[in-house]
């Protein structure tokens, strides 16, 4: 067993992974009758500390060390600050600690290389997904791939393409690591007021929860921030007559005013995380970039319309979502086939295997001797 569980993140899909995580820790130590010490470390690159805030509050995670940093002015600056921290910090780490990281964004880079310079084991999450080469997130999986003693990853697909890479570590397929926790979540969720309150762009009016459901859309990836592009998302699906719902981004929030004027689309803030699965529920359908809310979208039954040019997860193509390219040609069709999708929750979703999520969770907890 190991003696120290070190659990590394610093963007909203890392905390939320985290939550799930230590969920999922705690499920372990009931069922063992043992207890395991953790240490969560929030590493400060979301770049909004109060947003953060609060969604630690929301999701009940502690971080017991917060990073700070003098120098955001560049994602390197963050990234080099960020691992000088935690190579100071695995100096006073017990022999048979082990560093968890989550998915592509730059803590798990800088986990993984203080994992190889300090002599740890490292368990990456989410290990093994190939998108597009051209992404700075594929990049990162991969150098993090490179340095992980014990790879859980999603789909079979990601084990193949490790093993395929000749990845000599230990791998194992668990599903979604969250899954048992996102249930939860969005029972709580359910129990709540729907997701709706906001300003119609350039109107300042407010709109009701109530609302007729019609798109949700949230994008935040650097290669859609113009608002040519936002405005042309948000046009087809007005021009369809449907009502359109918008999640704000700290990423995008400055471009949306210009991208949606005139459009009768309401502007959400960025929501909480229960919030944001009440949101995705009552939504006829998704429009979106972001991995997270494609997999939360696929497991609510919620039909997405993913924009990229690789799928977020690519197992889930052509299972109620539709994917199109970052051009956008095809969307105004991927539209009119949202429209009349069915909600349907998926049943032997690769993603929900409970007896493969809790090997995972031993091997990590008990490494091979």
């Amino acid at each position: 067993m190991i003696n120290l569980c070190v659990i590394v993140a610093g963007v909203r899909p890392q905390y939320i992974k985290a939550a799930a995580l230590m969920y999922e820790l705690d499920r372990w130590e009931d069922r063992s009758g043992r207890h395991l010490p953790r240490l969560v470390i929030d590493t400060g690159q979301h770049h909004a500390a109060t947003l953060a805030g609060r969604l630690f509050d929301e999701l009940g995670l502690r971080p017991g060390v917060r990073l700070t940093h003098a120098d955001r002015g560049t994602p390197a600056a963050v990234l080099a600050s960020t691992l000088t921290q935690l190579d100071g910090l695995a100096r006073d780490w017990p022999p048979g600690t082990t560093m968890v990281v989550f998915g592509d964004a730059n803590p798990a880079v800088a986990g993984a290389l203080t994992a190889r310079l300090a002599g740890l084991r490292l368990v990456h999450v989410e290990a093994g997904e190939r998108r597009d080469p051209q992404e700075q997130e594929d990049f990162n999986t991969r150098l993090v791939d490179l340095t992980a003693d014990l790879a859980l990853c999603v789909t079979r697909q990601a084990v193949d393409n490790l093993a395929a890479e000749g990845f000599r570590g230990e791998v194992l397929r668990t599903g979604d690591l969250a899954y048992r926790w996102f249930l939860r979540m969005s029972e709580e969720a359910g129990a709540g007021e729907e997701a709706g309150a906001g300003e119609e762009a350039g109107a300042g009016e407010e709109a009701g929860a109530g609302e007729e459901a019609g798109a949700l859309v949230t994008m935040h990836r650097p290669q859609h921030m113009r608002w040519e592009f936002l405005r042309h998302v948000a046009e087809t699906l007005c021009n369809r007559g449907v009502p359109v719902r918008w999640v704000s981004h700290p990423r995008a929030a400055p471009l949306l005013p210009r991208a949606l004027a005139g459009l009768p689309v309401v502007v959400l803030p960025e929501q909480g995380y229960r919030a944001f699965l009440r949101a995705i529920r009552s939504a006829r359908f998704l429009v979106s970039d972001s991995g997270g809310a494609i997999r939360e979208a696929h497991l609510l039954g919620t039909p997405v319309i993913t924009v990229r040019d690789a799928g977020a997860w690519p197992v889930l193509d052509g299972s109620a979502t539709v994917r199109i390219r970052s051009d956008l040609r095809g969307l105004a069709a991927a539209a009119d086939w949202a429209m009349t999708a069915v909600h349907r929750v998926p049943v032997g979703s690769p993603l929900a295997d409970v007896t493969a999520i809790d090997a995972g969770i031993d091997r990590l907890i008990m490494p091979l001797s």
